[in-house]
């Protein structure tokens, strides 16, 4: 409810989300950017995804090669998805597995 007081719109399953996350997005006008879309992942500490997502982050913050190559693959896949969010993910999905693998190990 709070979320959504705050301008927040909730997309249900089999949309966003899982069983374990929710997901809510919102859209703000940014002086310097335009108009930029928000994501809030709603879920538990003792999730599973929420673990992957911390490992995953921190992983990131340690090992500057993958954050230099997760990074590159963003870019990528931003330029070469057309804006569908499908093919946006499926680009980017073996980068983010081959590091959510090593976060875990």
């Amino acid at each position: 409810e709070d979320l959504q007081k705050a301008g927040y719109v909730y997309v249900p399953l089999p949309k966003a989300g899982s069983p374990e996350r929710m997901f809510f997005w919102k859209e703000k006008k940014d002086l310097s950017e335009g108009t930029q879309k928000y994501h809030c992942h709603l879920t538990f500490p003792e999730s599973k995804e929420r673990r992957e997502m911390i490992a995953f982050r921190d992983y990131l913050r340690n090992n500057p090669k993958s954050f230099k190559e997760y990074s590159l693959i963003k870019k990528e896949a931003a330029k070469n998805c057309g804006g569908d969010k499908n093919k946006y993910m499926e680009i980017k999905e073996k980068v983010i597995r081959k590091i959510l693998t090593q976060a875990l190990n």
